[in-house]
């Protein structure tokens, strides 16, 4: 059976596979939650600290999870930086409060539950079926513990517990599942005018005094932005030119690690046959397991097939209907007395009885596989680029801490550094905080650039690491402030923006006017304007997508019509919409079973999470929350 890994092992998984096991309320991100060390905290929720390490990978993650979520365009400054920082704070002191409510009501996590809630993950199974090489992979691939993983899932499911039991709680009556069902059949009769911004910018005229004065009331919208001009010394390793001499003996301690390394890789696939046995079980029951997997074990050495009474007596619910099939297993999966007991064995041959914390196994090694080493000719070149490259590696950190001692100590020049480190100092051309050529394309360059203590008392920046082993120092040589653009500048863009104003005026105007005069009795024929569209929904339900979703909503949220048609305005992003509500027709029939279904979930899920908030906000103002001060 499948050990809930073995902590011991390493690797980890990112934000993409603990968003497959997320709950279904979205009161919190993603986070990684491996601790290390004495760390100041960010928070404090009854004593329990929430570390600052905690919150930075936190950050990083919600980061991250935005970035790949907007294609990389995310906005920048301190407003935004806060924003983030803030609801991920709540984040992490709502899953702290939920953590600590679960635990104080007996919750808890098996390892048998979160060994199943693993195994059962799509990500880690290959054709169906759990693997471990794919698990340890990926999480390393994410550079996370895997008990680190394993404590992630533990806290997740122990939460998840306490919102299952609210879902579980939320009970929909049978005859409001019907009413809201009868109301989502419903049909309307709609119809609206629309009153386009841009149909109205054709007949609009500006004066050099509306230009002027919108010009100095959004002045603040048409500024030149603030900009640097930079020197910078940089240091790559692959500028470095070192001649290693090739030594013999080191070359033969790389092979033998080399060698060793691959017996690591090695995998066995196996099966087994377990008989359960709780560690508390009195002396009787021990005996009767025991006998029982005696008894399974002699029928093995008898002949009897090992996959049919895999089926028919294994306890492990995981593996039993496979015969007992483990598939292939690597070192540091499997409980140690289990993995002993795999790697003594031959292939073909059966194990004698195994005792684990799960009871008692019978295994059976199928196959193994694992890299076969090159022999030491065929490797030795690999082994000397290897060695001349941590050479390199070493000396790059050498001089890496030279330059950044160098900067610090001479922190009003960059030419002592580029002196003691025989570089050359490079400048840039002009950028701004948001965007830069050459060197100032990069993010990392600009935002070191425009630090206060960089610009206002003209020092050295920090050493910044663009990538591995690519190092730079900067420093500003030129600063010019943001300033106003003159209103030639920006002309044409302050016409297109103030004749899009006054358009949107004019269309407002229009619509109001419209159902101004459609609540007085006129016909559509009699408001047919050279700016006027008409559009016939007819009957449509309250899925129907073929038009705004606002006109959609608006028109399900106006009053039954009594007599004559029902009229409402509804702003768009583009224009002004008058709905014209002409007939409302109730449905007999609550639909379908699936659809009902479909309601009862929506509503046992909007309940749930209304419940759900309430707790949390009542367990807030019960506990003793600190934030650490400057943490925003």
């Amino acid at each position: 059976m499948l050990q809930a890994i073995n902590d011991r092992a390493k690797g980890v998984i990112g934000w993409i596979v603990i968003a497959l096991i997320s709950v279904p309320f979205a009161l919190w991100g993603i986070q990684e939650y491996v601790g290390g060390g004495q760390e100041s905290f960010a928070a404090k929720v009854n004593d329990v600290e929430i570390s600052v390490r905690e919150f930075d990978q936190a950050v990083s993650r919600q980061r991250q999870r935005l970035s790949e979520m907007f294609g990389g365009q995310l906005p920048e400054g301190a407003v935004f930086d806060k924003q983030i920082k803030q609801q991920v704070l709540d984040q992490l002191i709502t899953r702290q409060i939920l953590e600590q409510m679960a635990l104080d009501s007996g919750f808890r996590v098996s390892d048998k539950m979160l060994s199943e809630k693993i195994q059962s993950m799509e990500v880690f199974q290959q054709d169906g079926k759990f693997e471990g090489k794919t698990y340890k992979a990926l999480l390393g691939s994410q550079g996370m513990s895997v008990a680190g993983f394993e404590q992630l899932m533990r806290r997740d499911l122990l939460v998840q517990q306490v919102q299952d039991g609210l879902v579980g709680s939320v009970i929909v009556g049978q005859s409001a599942l019907e009413q809201l069902g009868r109301l989502q059949e419903q049909t309307r009769d709609v119809s609206y005018l629309l009153y386009k911004h841009n149909s109205y910018l054709s007949d609009i005229t500006l004066t050099d005094t509306e230009l002027q004065q919108y010009f100095d009331e959004n002045q603040s919208r048409y500024m030149h932005p603030e900009q640097v001009r930079i020197s910078y010394v940089e240091l790559k390793s692959t500028d470095l030119k070192i001649d290693v001499p090739v030594d013999e003996n080191a070359l033969r301690r790389q092979y033998d690690e080399y060698v060793a390394s691959l017996v690591d890789q090695e995998q066995r696939k196996a099966k087994h046959i377990l008989i359960q046995l709780d560690e508390t079980a009195d002396e009787t029951t021990q005996q009767e397991k025991k006998a029982l997997a005696e008894s399974v074990l002699k029928k093995l050495r008898a002949g009897e097939s090992f996959e049919v009474l895999a089926k028919s007596v294994s306890e492990d619910p995981g593996s039993s209907t496979q015969g007992g099939d483990l598939g292939w297993v690597s070192k540091g999966m499997m409980v140690p007395a289990f993995e002993e007991a795999l790697y003594q064995l031959q292939t073909g041959e059966i194990s004698e009885l195994v005792k684990t914390g799960f009871g008692y196994h019978i295994i059976k090694l199928e196959e193994v596989k694992g890299a076969t080493p090159e022999s030491f000719e065929k490797k030795k070149s690999e082994l000397v680029s290897e060695l001349r490259q941590n050479e390199i590696d070493n000396q790059f950190y050498e001089r890496s801490e030279l330059m950044a001692t160098t900067a610090y100590e001479n922190d009003n020049s960059l030419q002592p550094v580029a002196d003691t480190l025989g570089l050359e100092v490079k400048q840039s051309a002009m950028f701004t905080r948001t965007s830069g050529q050459g060197v100032a394309t990069e993010k990392k360059i600009r935002d070191a650039a425009f630090q206060a203590s960089v610009i206002k008392e003209g020092r050295n920046s920090d050493v910044i690491e663009l990538e591995k082993n690519h190092i730079i120092v900067l420093r500003v040589d030129e600063h010019v402030p943001s300033k106003p653009k003159t209103l030639e500048e920006v002309r044409p863009q302050l016409e297109a923006s103030l004749k899009l104003d006054k358009a949107k005026q004019k269309a407002q105007e229009a619509s109001l006017q419209a159902l101004a005069d459609l609540q007085q009795g006129k016909s559509l024929v009699d408001l047919t304007q050279r700016y006027t569209e008409m559009n016939a929904l007819g009957s449509i339900k309250r899925d129907f997508k073929d038009a705004s979703p606002q006109i959609v909503k608006t028109a399900f949220q106006m009053p039954k019509p009594e007599g004559q048609a029902a009229y409402e305005t509804v702003e768009l992003a583009d224009a002004v919409a008058v709905i014209i509500l002409a007939k409302v027709t109730n449905a007999q029939d609550a639909g379908t079973a699936d659809s009902l279904k479909a309601i009862e979930k929506q509503i046992e899920s909007s309940v749930a999470n209304q419940e759900l908030t309430a707790v949390i906000e009542y367990l807030k103002s019960q506990s003793d929350i600190t934030i650490a001060k400057d943490l925003l």
